[in-house]
């Protein structure tokens, strides 16, 4: 990819995730029940090991994720995932606890959403554990609408749970872009040195 995703940036940058941030994963995640329960499909235990085999395991040429780091401080808040192998390609992120409720999710949902139609994607799907009402809210903030609702089997999440799936049709247009990231949200997107994108497709729940 040659695009540049670089964008003005206020609180959050997008970095392609590598295996060495797996000690960021098992930070944030490690130890904690209740974030773990929110999470669709996230290694669980969360170990460094852990962490690292699963991100390597994600790494496709359809798949793309991000860590989501805030910019005054460059602590690593979360990770947001695009996988494009699927029909409808699905969109998963998740926020570490320590930083829920600060609308940091909602902006790295709107800059996925430029990464998706810059690369031609015209639909985006995400599914999310009935529970995880933050989740809902951010997906409906961002225009995604509620389409299906079903059990799945989720370890993480100690075992069969009500999952609901949102879809968004995405409008390849300015005014797209005007309505997904504001002036005041608008996270810088970070290339590979390469101007494509290392990184693995996932279905995750903040």
């Amino acid at each position: 990819m040659t695009e540049s995703f670089e964008k003005t940036a206020l609180r959050i940058t997008l970095r392609p995730l590598k295996p060495e941030n797996a000690r960021n994963f098992a930070l944030l995640l490690g130890g904690g029940t209740r974030s773990a329960s929110m999470m669709a499909r996230l290694p669980h235990p969360c170990t460094r090991s852990s962490a690292r085999d699963w991100i390597e395991e994600h790494s496709t040429p359809d798949s793309w994720a991000f860590g989501i780091f805030r910019n005054r401080d460059k602590d690593f808040l979360g990770a947001i995932a695009l996988n494009a192998a699927e029909v409808v390609p699905e969109l998963g992120y998740w926020v570490g606890r320590p930083y829920w409720s600060r609308g940091y999710a909602t902006e790295a949902v709107h800059a996925i959403q430029r990464i998706a139609v810059d690369r031609g994607i015209t639909r985006l799907a995400a599914e999310i554990l009935a529970q995880n009402q933050a989740s809902q809210r951010v997906l409906l903030k961002a225009g995604f609408r509620h389409e299906d609702a079903f059990a799945r089997n989720l370890p993480a999440a100690q075992g069969a749970n009500r999952v609901y799936r949102y879809e968004k049709d995405l409008c390849c247009s300015h005014s797209f872009y005007a309505r997904a990231a504001g002036a005041s949200e608008n996270p810088t997107i970070e290339p590979t040195e390469t101007g494509g994108f290392d990184g693995f497709g996932a279905q995750l729940s903040c």
